[in-house]
């Protein structure tokens, strides 16, 4: 996290990258993070990734819901739209 937090921060502020912590709220502690990246506004489009969870959350429905709440914000929120050579035919 230590190499991360310092990449990651400069790409935040010129709006490239949107990083997230997860935070396990009944006990208050880091669990993990993700981000959106290569944000292209003009695109409506962006990716999922650098990923990061400590070892004791890996295998867990943590993963599954931040995903979840990534789509979700995506899609309904942000206005995101897939590029039409992936819509299924």
């Amino acid at each position: 996290m230590g190499c991360w937090v310092p990449e990651i921060l400069p790409r935040a502020e010129k709006g490239i990258d949107f990083p997230f912590v997860a935070i396990h709220l009944q006990y208050g502690h880091v669990e993990g993070a993700t981000r959106y990246m290569n944000i292209m506004p003009n695109d409506r489009g962006l990716e999922f990734g650098g990923i990061w969870y400590g070892p004791e959350f890996q295998r867990t429905v943590i993963n599954t819901e931040c995903k979840y709440f990534l789509l979700r914000q995506a899609f309904e929120t942000l206005g995101c739209q897939l590029p039409s050579c992936h819509l299924a035919q």
